[in-house]
């Protein structure tokens, strides 16, 4: 299971996940690393996108705590569902969603963290 921040422009405008540029290069590396797509669950830690205008775009604005802690249950939901064997944190607001405020990707980037979430 490989869990984002929060769905982008791309993904709310299609209603799936990591469909965007950065969701393309995601899906491409995946690929190259010979990690089937087909087995490989992608979400987000907040379930909707938030964004302010600039120009015609819209851009993507960093979830708060309050964003993160309403979704939390969807998130959970989909944990217990699907009982994933590994979880990845793709940056510092899915890291800090799952494994509390005090994570910091500068100094743990590419730790394994052992927790009950996933074995």
């Amino acid at each position: 299971m490989l869990i984002g921040e929060a769905p982008g422009d791309q993904e709310d405008r299609q209603g799936k996940p990591f469909v965007g540029p950065a969701g393309t290069l995601l899906r491409m590396l995946l690929n190259e690393a010979g990690i089937d797509l087909q087995q490989v669950y992608l979400t987000n830690v907040v379930k909707h996108f938030k964004w302010e205008p600039r120009g015609k775009r819209r851009i993507h604005k960093t979830p708060n705590s309050s964003q993160i802690k309403a979704c939390r249950f969807w998130l959970d939901a989909e944990i217990a569902a699907l009982k994933p064997k590994v979880i990845v944190c793709l940056g510092a607001t899915a890291a800090q969603a799952l494994l509390g405020q005090k994570f910091r990707v500068t100094q743990q980037r590419g730790e394994l963290i052992y927790c009950d979430l996933a074995p």
